[in-house]
């Protein structure tokens, strides 16, 4: 059976797993090429945002700032955690 030949700048899979088709395992070189996948990636986030607005006490200048919800930029932020999930099935 002819494996074909390996091609520069592909990455290919020479030992795996069982089910994982590579080299050592008999399969050709097009079938043992490691493929990329897609990915969501998810990043939680806490992020701080500042507003200056006018009012009379610390009730009524939240109730504004919400009202207004010109939040702009985040001012600072800190990374939670993050997630990846397989989205393409590959």
């Amino acid at each position: 059976m002819d494996k074909g030949k390996p091609e520069a700048g592909k990455v290919y899979s020479l030992t795996g797993g069982t089910g994982t088709p590579s080299i050592a395992s008999g399969n050709t070189w097009s079938e043992s090429e490691v493929k990329e996948k897609t990915f969501r990636v998810t990043s939680f986030e806490q992020v701080v945002y500042e507003q200056i607005v006018e009012a009379k006490d610390e009730d009524q200048a939240v109730k504004k700032a919400c009202e207004a919800g010109d939040w702009g930029n985040a001012e600072s932020g800190e990374v939670i955690s993050q997630e990846a999930e397989e989205i393409d099935g590959n």
